[in-house]
């Protein structure tokens, strides 16, 4: 299972397909992300929030407004909010005002348990790239290695 969410760590995008297992692991709301959910936001805005988290949950990054969305993680999201799932291709349409975005982005990584990079995050992700640079110096490895310490750290991406 590890694999599988290392594969999209660090990701900006959704990935072209995503098979139903997929959408189903990071795309679940929890009874308590829906009663937040329902609680914290109107319900028109309640799709973007739960796309934002499912999406940091994913891949530790937040998604742009400009994204693509696949329609499978529409309409699973919108399923468990019951409501129905807009035939739209990015969040564009969701977000009328740039603010709404900005405050589902950050609503997302505080409730998946996400903070800003600290001090100590860059310390250990600078000690891990000393130790892994003496083993290899691909560079794709190397940042690999350092989205995982950041996300191990529950730091965004």
């Amino acid at each position: 299972m590890r694999s599988l969410l290392w594969s999209y760590l660090g990701s900006r995008r959704f990935p072209r397909e995503m098979s139903t297992f997929e959408v189903r692991r990071f795309f679940t709301l929890s009874n308590n992300d829906r009663h937040v959910l329902r609680r914290r936001f109107r319900s028109r805005s309640r799709l973007g929030a739960a796309l934002q988290l499912g999406f940091v949950r994913m891949t530790g990054a937040t998604l742009d407004a400009f994204d693509y969305v696949p329609r499978a993680v529409l309409e699973h999201v919108g399923h468990q909010l019951e409501i129905s799932a807009p035939r739209l291709t990015t969040l564009r349409a969701l977000y009328r005002r740039q603010m709404t975005l900005f405050l589902h982005q950050r609503w997302a990584c505080e409730h998946a348990g996400f903070h800003r990079h600290e001090v100590n995050d860059v310390t250990q992700v600078i000690d891990t790239l000393l130790s892994d640079s003496s083993v290899t110096l691909d560079r794709h490895c190397l940042a690999r290695q350092a989205r995982e310490v950041l996300y191990k750290r529950s730091g965004t991406v």
